[in-house]
């Protein structure tokens, strides 16, 4: 037996080593059929992933639209804490 090429491939000599291979028609048709099969499912599997990305995106338009108050509020008692503690400061 012959080695493998620098690629993996092995020679046309080879074929005898391993006895001759016949595919027909009707194996052709059931790998088309089921690798068909498996693409549907794909395309199928994507649709739902898609609609999944989009109710996500929408949950987090929501989260972030109901988290920009906080900063405000955060904002507004800390600038009244520090008017406070000046006033304190400057009387007494």
């Amino acid at each position: 037996m012959t080695e493998p090429t620098r690629r993996g491939r092995r020679t046309a000599g080879d074929d005898t080593a391993l006895g001759s291979v016949t595919i027909g028609a009707k194996e052709i048709y059931d790998a088309v059929v089921s690798v068909t099969g498996k693409v549907d499912h794909l395309g199928y599997s994507n649709g739902e992933l898609a609609k999944r990305v989009d109710k996500h995106d929408v949950q987090i338009a929501e989260l972030q639209a109901r988290r920009w108050p906080l900063g405000v509020s955060a904002t507004a008692i800390s600038a009244l804490g520090l008017i406070v503690a000046v006033a304190a400061f400057i009387h007494g």
